[in-house]
């Protein structure tokens, strides 16, 4: 299934729905999560509170609930549009949430070239550490192309320019509590200083501008323990 929502601040967004395994892995973290912090929460709400926390995090400013969108203004794209190169695309992050037991990342990616196209098949997403090397690593099929609309500047805000189509990906690991049995990381803190992405198998893009977190709140946002990351999403959304 495929939701198409606007989050209010006229920029719209579509999510594919979760495979089988990323169900079964947001259940298993929710239900941790429900046992130590909200035992009074059902499973249920819990695993609408991190889809719906997607949905906003990706192209809203102002947490308004989404409601039904009509179709993509016809200046996006079509289907079928030649397979990005590296040369084409930007990729900014947009800031960390709590989801269910989860950081959840969210990351935009803008065409800038003067022709459209598509990302497809994949995306691999390394995490790097200060001598640039890769820690951790993780990667997501996707299950149809998304075509990205030419020209666009990448936005400073949240809000995606009218009549222009980006995409989004959201990584997920764990929060400090929920990797560790008392809350205190057994292990050193793994903070990475750049994401690199790769996507269907062309030159990969790494990320380095990560000031959107206060250095006050790294530690919160951006800190991992443990080995646990997944590319939990991957979608248009469109303004």
């Amino acid at each position: 299934m495929v939701l198409d929502a606007d989050v209010g601040n006229g920029s719209k967004i579509t999510i594919e729905s979760p495979s089988a395994d990323d169900i079964e892995v947001l259940i298993k973290e929710a239900k941790r999560h429900q046992r130590r912090r909200y035992a009074t929460v059902g499973l249920a709400a819990a695993a609408v509170l991190t889809i719906s926390l997607i949905l906003v995090f990706a192209g809203s400013d102002n947490g308004s609930s989404p409601k039904t969108v009509k179709p993509p203004e016809t200046s996006i794209p079509a289907a079928g549009s030649p397979t990005c190169r590296t040369d084409q695309l930007a990729i900014q992050y947009k800031g960390s949430q709590g989801a269910a037991g989860n950081i959840a990342a969210a990351f935009w990616v803008a065409d800038t070239s003067g022709a459209s196209c598509s990302v497809r098949s994949s995306v691999t997403v390394d995490l790097l550490n200060k001598t640039g090397s890769t820690q951790l690593s993780a990667s997501k099929t996707l299950t149809a192309p998304i075509q990205l609309t030419p020209n666009t500047t990448m936005p400073s805000g949240d809000v995606v320019p009218h009549g222009e189509q980006l995409a989004f990906v959201t990584l997920f690991w764990p929060t400090i509590w929920d990797a560790s049995p008392n809350g205190q990381c057994s292990q050193l803190l793994f903070t990475p200083t750049a994401f690199r992405f790769a996507f269907n198998g062309i030159p990969a893009i790494t990320v380095t501008q990560l000031d959107t977190v206060p250095p006050q709140q790294t530690s919160e946002w951006l800190s991992i323990c443990g080995s646990n990351l997944s590319v939990f999403a991957v979608g248009p959304i469109t303004g």
